[in-house]
């Protein structure tokens, strides 16, 4: 079986330009013109309300060196799921993303009403979801709606959720031994997630686990902020080309947003240098 050494190639979300989702295939066409396609930056999708793929099908005749590979559905299952981590889950961790999760609702809607679903199916696109969101459609008998998507189900921040342990929502490592049950695909590592509550990356860098189940990484730098200046992302990254993976692992750039396109672009070229990749 084929082995890949180090991050393969650099991906963004349009967390950057999360209200004008039309910015990120902007960009990824000026850096996609005149490359391979195996080595185009993809698109990661959050869907915000409204959004449908006649729109991002409008977006790539005006620029069609850019392709989505994968919709990240909303952050919370249900409403009420939604409502009990404003009030209760993000207690511990400040009024800030208390006030967050009421933002998320506005902006995204939560993942049953399916909008994150039906996108990726007409994109062809794979599915990114969090612990709690994905066991919420196993919970209630809805995982047949994946049927023939491939689902990555990424670590998030840790919260009390009102059912699951910590551990299956932020723990990387518990996620994988939990894909089964979801008839998940694997593990979309958030290393950015992982910075936020200070993990020591290299010790889930060589778990042979990670370096098995993982397909993607999502990071930024700390508050999902840029990444240059980061010394210690950067000594991960590097660090990364001496790792062998059991699939072709994408950097996905989940910066956050308020930054320029000329940032966006020096952020991706950063990362490149750092996988050890020709940008």
């Amino acid at each position: 079986m084929e082995r890949f050494r180090g991050f393969q190639k650099v991906d963004v979300t349009t967390a950057y330009c999360l209200l004008n989702p039309k910015n990120a295939f902007k960009l990824t066409h000026e850096l996609n013109t005149g490359r391979k396609r195996k080595d185009w930056i993809s698109i990661e999708l959050y869907p915000i309300r409204g959004l449908t793929s006649h729109h991002v099908n409008e977006w790539q005749k005006e620029y069609p060196n850019t392709h989505v590979n994968r919709v990240h559905l909303p952050f919370s299952y249900n409403s009420q799921e939604l409502l009990h981590r404003a009030f209760l889950g993000e207690r511990e961790n400040g009024i800030t993303q208390q006030a967050y999760q009421l933002m998320w609702l506005a902006i995204f809607g939560t993942a049953v009403n399916k909008n994150a679903i039906m996108l990726a199916k007409d994109l062809h696109a794979g599915i990114t979801v969090h612990p709690d969101v994905i066991e919420g459609f196993r919970r209630n008998r809805k995982l047949n709606l994946f049927k023939d998507i491939p689902v990555y189900v990424e670590n998030e921040r840790p919260f009390k959720h009102p059912i699951l342990d910590t551990s299956i929502i932020s723990d990387p490592l518990t996620i994988i031994e939990n894909l089964p049950r979801w008839h998940a695909q694997g593990l979309l590592w958030g290393v950015d997630h992982c910075i936020s509550i200070n993990t020591n990356l290299l010790d889930f860098l060589y778990h042979p686990d990670i370096r098995e189940y993982t397909y993607a990484i999502h990071i930024a730098g700390p508050h999902h902020g840029i990444i240059s200046g980061q010394q210690s992302i950067a000594d991960f990254l590097e660090e990364s080309q001496k790792v062998t993976f059991a699939h072709s692992v994408g950097v996905a750039l989940d910066i956050g947003p308020g930054i320029s396109h000329a940032s966006m672009k020096e952020n991706i070229q950063k990362t490149w240098e750092l996988i050890g990749r020709n940008s």
